[in-house]
């Protein structure tokens, strides 16, 4: 038995040396497509209007649309126009399972294409793509449109 003990040890030390495969090196290949994509297309966010903002965060991102609404399930803006029905459907599953696991960042659900949930401030975003994305996209998006609407609010402020 000892035997066989050590013949298993010898024969995983011999495996790990063989198959260890040094894949430290960075996928340039990878790297190469990203730095291509994101050479051939700009994506200009400095835009005087919402609607025109949430087209080129579709576009930015690969995403079907983007819904914002406030908590309370009032839409604030749609990519796709009015999805008011959506919007409150989403805040109100987001409400549900925030109020059942308080910690939740962000809730991701796979039906035929993926629903993402999450919210910022006072905010929930509803991000619906064929793919989930990543959290920092996610955070990218809610950015991008805070960005807008608080110069948009310094505007109105300041008029």
């Amino acid at each position: 038995m000892p035997f066989l003990t050590s013949f298993r040890i010898a024969l995983r030390d011999f495996a790990n040396k063989v198959l260890a495969i040094d894949d430290s090196q960075l996928p340039k290949n990878q790297i190469d497509l990203l730095k291509n994509y994101v050479d051939n297309h700009r994506f200009d966010t400095n835009t005087g209007d919402l609607k025109e903002l949430m087209k080129v965060l579709k576009k930015k991102h690969e995403v079907d649309t983007i819904i914002v609404s406030k908590r309370n399930g009032s839409m604030v803006v749609s990519s796709n126009g009015t999805d008011l029905s959506e919007a409150v459907t989403g805040t109100a599953l987001f409400n549900y399972i925030r109020s059942e696991l308080p910690k939740s960042q962000s809730i991701m659900i796979k039906c035929d294409d993926w629903y993402m949930l999450f919210p910022s401030n006072e905010m929930v975003y509803i991000v619906k793509a064929p793919a989930s994305l990543a959290p920092i996209e996610l955070n990218a998006i809610s950015r991008d449109v805070e960005k807008f609407l608080s110069k948009a609010e310094e505007i109105t402020v300041s008029n």
